[in-house]
Protein backbone atom coordinates (compact mmCIF):
# COMPACT_ATOMS: atom_id res chain seq x y z
CA UNK A 1 0.00 0.00 0.00
CA UNK A 2 1.28 3.40 -1.03
CA UNK A 3 2.15 5.61 1.94
CA UNK A 4 0.42 9.03 2.22
CA UNK A 5 4.09 10.63 1.98
CA UNK A 6 4.32 8.55 -1.11
CA UNK A 7 1.10 9.66 -3.06
CA UNK A 8 1.71 13.32 -1.96
CA UNK A 9 5.07 13.22 -3.91
CA UNK A 10 3.73 11.17 -6.95
CA UNK A 11 0.59 13.85 -7.20
CA UNK A 12 2.29 17.02 -6.89
CA UNK A 13 5.01 15.99 -9.09
CA UNK A 14 8.31 15.65 -6.67
CA UNK A 15 10.54 17.49 -5.75
CA UNK A 16 9.59 20.80 -7.96
CA UNK A 17 6.25 19.87 -6.98
CA UNK A 18 6.52 20.15 -3.75
CA UNK A 19 8.01 23.11 -3.55
CA UNK A 20 5.83 24.86 -6.04
CA UNK A 21 2.61 23.53 -4.29
CA UNK A 22 2.21 24.54 -0.65
CA UNK A 23 1.19 21.76 1.88
CA UNK A 24 -1.95 21.85 3.40
CA UNK A 25 -2.11 22.06 7.36
CA UNK A 26 -3.81 19.42 9.65
CA UNK A 27 -6.56 22.23 10.09
CA UNK A 28 -7.28 22.13 6.32
CA UNK A 29 -5.44 25.75 5.66
CA UNK A 30 -2.50 26.24 3.52
CA UNK A 31 1.13 26.73 4.93
CA UNK A 32 1.49 30.49 5.36
CA UNK A 33 5.47 28.94 5.21
CA UNK A 34 5.72 29.78 9.03
CA UNK A 35 9.17 30.02 10.04
CA UNK A 36 9.92 28.84 6.41
CA UNK A 37 10.96 29.87 3.80
CA UNK A 38 9.19 30.24 0.20
CA UNK A 39 11.59 27.17 -0.86
CA UNK A 40 11.17 25.05 2.25
CA UNK A 41 13.95 26.78 4.06
CA UNK A 42 14.34 27.59 7.82
CA UNK A 43 14.60 31.42 8.50
CA UNK A 44 16.51 32.60 11.84
CA UNK A 45 18.74 35.94 12.74
CA UNK A 46 22.04 35.66 14.08
CA UNK A 47 23.08 34.10 17.19
CA UNK A 48 24.71 36.45 19.77
CA UNK A 49 27.85 34.01 19.00
CA UNK A 50 27.98 34.60 15.30
CA UNK A 51 27.97 38.76 15.93
CA UNK A 52 30.69 38.14 18.36
CA UNK A 53 32.65 36.43 16.27
CA UNK A 54 31.65 39.13 13.48
CA UNK A 55 32.84 41.93 15.44
CA UNK A 56 36.13 40.66 16.56
CA UNK A 57 36.89 39.90 13.25
CA UNK A 58 36.02 43.78 12.46
CA UNK A 59 38.07 44.88 15.60
CA UNK A 60 41.61 42.50 14.56
CA UNK A 61 41.16 43.73 10.78
CA UNK A 62 41.14 47.17 12.35
CA UNK A 63 43.61 46.84 14.50
CA UNK A 64 45.41 45.60 11.43
CA UNK A 65 44.76 48.38 9.11
CA UNK A 66 44.59 52.04 11.18
CA UNK A 67 48.71 51.78 11.51
CA UNK A 68 48.97 51.48 7.53
CA UNK A 69 46.47 53.75 7.35
CA UNK A 70 48.71 56.16 9.82
CA UNK A 71 51.70 55.46 8.61
CA UNK A 72 50.34 56.39 4.52
CA UNK A 73 49.36 59.66 6.06
CA UNK A 74 53.12 60.19 7.71
CA UNK A 75 54.50 59.36 4.69
CA UNK A 76 52.53 61.43 2.44
CA UNK A 77 53.16 64.58 5.06
CA UNK A 78 56.73 63.33 5.23
CA UNK A 79 56.94 63.81 1.11
CA UNK A 80 55.10 67.22 1.31
CA UNK A 81 57.94 68.69 3.98
CA UNK A 82 60.63 67.39 1.31
CA UNK A 83 58.66 69.07 -1.39
CA UNK A 84 58.42 72.55 0.46
CA UNK A 85 62.62 72.38 1.23
CA UNK A 86 63.36 71.46 -2.44
CA UNK A 87 61.04 74.42 -3.46
CA UNK A 88 63.15 76.41 -0.79
CA UNK A 89 66.71 75.22 -2.04
CA UNK A 90 65.79 75.87 -5.17
CA UNK A 91 64.38 80.02 -4.05
CA UNK A 92 68.18 80.09 -1.99
CA UNK A 93 70.43 79.10 -5.29
CA UNK A 94 67.83 81.54 -7.57
CA UNK A 95 69.13 84.05 -4.79
CA UNK A 96 72.91 83.16 -4.94
CA UNK A 97 72.79 83.65 -8.86
CA UNK A 98 71.37 87.04 -8.33
CA UNK A 99 73.52 88.53 -5.79
CA UNK A 100 76.64 87.41 -6.79
CA UNK A 101 77.06 83.50 -5.52
CA UNK A 102 76.26 84.58 -1.95
CA UNK A 103 73.65 82.87 0.06
CA UNK A 104 70.90 85.53 1.60
CA UNK A 105 71.98 87.52 5.08
CA UNK A 106 70.62 84.81 7.22
CA UNK A 107 69.21 87.05 10.04
CA UNK A 108 68.43 90.89 10.35
CA UNK A 109 65.62 93.70 11.03
CA UNK A 110 63.63 93.95 9.37
CA UNK A 111 64.00 90.47 7.12
CA UNK A 112 65.74 87.92 7.05
CA UNK A 113 66.35 84.77 4.61
CA UNK A 114 62.72 83.50 4.83
CA UNK A 115 61.78 87.34 3.56
CA UNK A 116 64.28 87.58 0.76
CA UNK A 117 63.81 84.12 -0.99
CA UNK A 118 60.17 84.38 -0.78
CA UNK A 119 59.80 86.03 -4.16
CA UNK A 120 61.64 83.37 -5.73
CA UNK A 121 59.71 81.19 -4.15
CA UNK A 122 56.55 82.96 -5.88
CA UNK A 123 55.52 84.19 -2.59
CA UNK A 124 55.28 87.92 -2.74
CA UNK A 125 55.20 89.54 1.07
CA UNK A 126 56.83 91.88 2.83
CA UNK A 127 58.51 91.83 5.52
CA UNK A 128 56.98 90.43 8.44
CA UNK A 129 53.77 90.23 7.16
CA UNK A 130 53.22 86.86 5.93
CA UNK A 131 49.56 85.57 5.91
CA UNK A 132 50.18 82.13 4.29
CA UNK A 133 53.35 80.30 5.39
CA UNK A 134 52.96 77.75 2.46
CA UNK A 135 56.11 75.88 1.91
CA UNK A 136 57.55 77.38 4.84
CA UNK A 137 55.50 74.96 7.34
CA UNK A 138 56.30 71.56 7.14
CA UNK A 139 52.42 70.12 7.78
CA UNK A 140 53.73 67.87 11.00
CA UNK A 141 54.59 71.17 12.66
CA UNK A 142 51.66 71.42 15.41
CA UNK A 143 53.50 73.57 17.61
CA UNK A 144 51.06 76.71 19.30
CA UNK A 145 52.99 79.92 18.10
CA UNK A 146 52.52 82.18 21.05
CA UNK A 147 56.19 84.26 20.68
CA UNK A 148 56.31 87.73 21.38
CA UNK A 149 58.30 87.80 18.11
CA UNK A 150 55.78 86.44 16.29
CA UNK A 151 55.04 89.02 13.32
CA UNK A 152 53.65 86.31 10.59
CA UNK A 153 52.88 82.46 10.48
CA UNK A 154 54.42 79.32 11.09
CA UNK A 155 58.09 79.23 9.91
CA UNK A 156 58.91 75.50 10.84
CA UNK A 157 63.17 75.71 9.41
CA UNK A 158 65.94 77.28 10.27
CA UNK A 159 69.56 77.38 9.51
CA UNK A 160 72.20 75.62 10.72
CA UNK A 161 74.75 77.81 13.08
CA UNK A 162 77.02 74.96 14.80
CA UNK A 163 79.56 76.10 16.69
CA UNK A 164 78.53 79.44 17.85
CA UNK A 165 77.48 79.80 14.00
CA UNK A 166 81.27 80.34 12.95
CA UNK A 167 81.32 77.25 10.98
CA UNK A 168 78.42 76.59 8.88
CA UNK A 169 75.99 78.31 6.32
CA UNK A 170 74.77 81.36 8.95
CA UNK A 171 77.24 83.65 8.59
CA UNK A 172 80.90 84.18 6.96
CA UNK A 173 83.56 82.69 8.03
CA UNK A 174 84.26 86.02 10.25
CA UNK A 175 81.01 84.95 11.77
CA UNK A 176 79.20 88.10 10.19
CA UNK A 177 75.45 87.16 9.85
CA UNK A 178 74.52 90.76 8.43
CA UNK A 179 76.53 89.63 4.97
CA UNK A 180 75.43 86.40 3.01
CA UNK A 181 77.80 83.97 2.80
CA UNK A 182 79.63 83.43 -0.66
CA UNK A 183 79.29 80.05 -1.86
CA UNK A 184 82.72 79.20 -2.65
CA UNK A 185 83.11 79.39 1.02
CA UNK A 186 81.03 75.57 0.95
CA UNK A 187 83.62 73.10 0.19
CA UNK A 188 81.25 70.10 0.44
CA UNK A 189 77.78 71.70 -0.57
CA UNK A 190 76.42 68.01 -1.26
CA UNK A 191 77.30 67.34 2.65
CA UNK A 192 76.59 70.62 3.90
CA UNK A 193 73.01 71.47 5.53
CA UNK A 194 71.18 74.29 4.19
CA UNK A 195 68.36 74.52 6.31
CA UNK A 196 66.83 72.06 8.95
CA UNK A 197 63.55 71.47 11.05
CA UNK A 198 62.85 73.90 13.85
CA UNK A 199 59.55 73.64 15.10
CA UNK A 200 59.35 76.40 18.05
CA UNK A 201 56.81 78.54 19.36
CA UNK A 202 58.81 81.76 18.14
CA UNK A 203 59.66 80.18 14.63
CA UNK A 204 57.78 82.42 12.65
CA UNK A 205 58.34 83.78 9.07
CA UNK A 206 59.74 87.24 9.63
CA UNK A 207 61.58 86.32 12.71
CA UNK A 208 64.79 86.41 13.72
CA UNK A 209 64.05 84.45 16.76
CA UNK A 210 64.88 80.69 15.74
CA UNK A 211 65.78 81.96 12.67
CA UNK A 212 69.39 80.01 13.70
CA UNK A 213 69.60 76.01 14.91
CA UNK A 214 72.84 75.14 16.81
CA UNK A 215 72.75 71.90 16.66
CA UNK A 216 69.94 68.62 16.72
CA UNK A 217 69.58 69.40 20.15
CA UNK A 218 69.87 72.81 20.56
CA UNK A 219 68.66 76.41 18.63
CA UNK A 220 69.95 79.78 19.10
CA UNK A 221 67.71 82.92 19.51
CA UNK A 222 69.21 86.11 18.31
CA UNK A 223 67.88 87.78 21.09
CA UNK A 224 69.62 88.17 24.71
CA UNK A 225 66.45 87.69 26.51
CA UNK A 226 65.81 84.17 24.83
CA UNK A 227 69.13 82.15 25.92
CA UNK A 228 68.93 78.79 24.02
CA UNK A 229 66.45 76.26 24.74
CA UNK A 230 65.90 72.59 23.71
CA UNK A 231 65.20 72.24 20.14
CA UNK A 232 65.32 69.24 17.73
CA UNK A 233 64.95 66.42 20.54
CA UNK A 234 61.80 64.94 19.12
CA UNK A 235 61.89 64.60 14.91
CA UNK A 236 58.43 64.63 12.73
CA UNK A 237 59.12 61.55 10.71
CA UNK A 238 59.64 58.85 11.84
CA UNK A 239 62.56 58.96 14.39
CA UNK A 240 64.03 61.34 11.66
CA UNK A 241 63.75 64.70 10.13
CA UNK A 242 64.12 66.24 6.42
CA UNK A 243 67.57 68.58 5.70
CA UNK A 244 67.93 70.73 2.78
CA UNK A 245 71.87 70.59 1.71
CA UNK A 246 73.08 73.44 -0.22
CA UNK A 247 73.20 71.48 -3.68
CA UNK A 248 69.15 71.75 -3.14
CA UNK A 249 69.04 68.04 -2.51
CA UNK A 250 66.75 66.73 0.34
CA UNK A 251 67.43 63.87 2.58
CA UNK A 252 65.23 61.78 5.28
CA UNK A 253 68.15 61.32 8.45
CA UNK A 254 68.01 60.71 11.59
CA UNK A 255 69.78 63.57 13.58
CA UNK A 256 72.41 61.38 14.88
CA UNK A 257 73.65 60.50 11.28
CA UNK A 258 74.25 64.45 10.45
CA UNK A 259 76.91 65.03 12.64
CA UNK A 260 80.20 63.48 11.78
CA UNK A 261 82.24 60.76 14.14
CA UNK A 262 83.40 63.47 16.21
CA UNK A 263 80.21 65.88 16.51
CA UNK A 264 77.92 65.96 19.42
CA UNK A 265 73.90 66.28 19.35
CA UNK A 266 74.39 68.98 22.33
CA UNK A 267 77.28 70.63 21.50
CA UNK A 268 79.60 71.58 18.49
CA UNK A 269 78.23 69.24 16.27
CA UNK A 270 80.41 68.54 12.64
CA UNK A 271 79.87 66.17 10.22
CA UNK A 272 76.67 67.96 7.69
CA UNK A 273 76.46 70.87 10.09
CA UNK A 274 80.12 72.71 8.76
CA UNK A 275 80.95 73.92 5.60
CA UNK A 276 84.42 71.69 6.40
CA UNK A 277 84.77 68.35 3.94
CA UNK A 278 85.05 65.42 6.37
CA UNK A 279 85.23 66.71 9.53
Amino acid sequence: MMSRQSKLWRDKGGAVGLLTHPQKNTNGSKDTYGSRGKYGLVKRGFTLIELLVVIAIIAILAAILFPVFSRARENARRATCQSNLRQLGMAFLQYSQDYDERLPIMAASPVGWDNLIAPYAGIKVAANTNTSPMIFQCPDDDTPRNSPYSFGNARSYSVPAPNGGSTGVATTKDFIIYTGKPLVQIIAPTSTLLLVEQPSNSNVFGSNSRAFSYNPNMQLSMSASTPVVPALTTPNHFDGWNWLFCDGHVKWLKPRDTLGPAGSMSGNPQGMWTVADND
